[in-house]
C-alpha cells in the first residue's frame, strides 16, 4: 500500500467500518462535532492522533495517541496509550506491522473529498520495536 489509490481508500473504509464501534472511530466518523484539542507545541493542534506498534505476543495493532480516557483529551506517551487501548478495546489489529503502519497513517484520507470542507491533517504514526525498549 505504498501509492495512494481507490484500492488504498477501499481498504481503509473497509478497516474503519469494521472497526465502528471503537471509540476513536466514533470519534473520526463525527467531525462536525467541536472536540478538545491538543496543542503540538509548533502552532498546530490535534483532535486525533495515531501510532501502531507491536505487543511482546507479535500482535500489531494501530491505536490512538491523542483521547479521552475519562479526564478529557490527552496526548499520551506510546507504551501507555498502547496498554490503555488494549485495556479498553480501542485499537485496530493487524496481521502485520505494514498494515498497522499504513492505516496509522493515513486514515485520515478518509476526511478528504468525502467529507468536504474538513481539512486533512497528517497522521503522526510512531514505531519503536518492541526489542529496543
Amino acid at each position: 500500500m505504498e501509492n495512494e489509490s481507490g484500492a488504498e481508500r477501499k481498504w481503509l473504509e473497509d478497516v474503519m467500518s469494521r472497526n465502528a464501534e471503537k471509540k476513536f472511530v466514533k470519534r473520526f466518523n463525527q467531525p462536525e462535532v467541536d472536540r478538545e484539542s491538543i496543542d503540538n507545541g509548533n502552532g498546530s493542534f490535534s483532535t486525533h492522533s495515531m501510532s501502531h506498534e507491536v505487543d511482546g505476543e507479535g500482535q500489531w495493532s494501530a491505536f490512538p495517541t491523542v483521547e479521552d480516557y475519562g479526564g478529557g483529551m490527552e496526548r499520551y506517551e506510546l507504551r501507555h496509550a498502547q496498554q490503555l487501548a488494549r485495556q479498553t478495546g480501542n485499537e485496530v489489529l493487524f496481521d502485520n506491522q505494514d498494515d498497522a503502519e499504513f492505516f496509522s497513517k493515513n486514515y485520515k484520507r478518509l476526511w478528504e473529498k468525502p467529507r468536504g470542507g474538513v481539512k486533512s491533517i497528517e497522521a503522526v504514526s510512531t514505531y519503536v520495536p518492541f526489542n529496543e525498549r
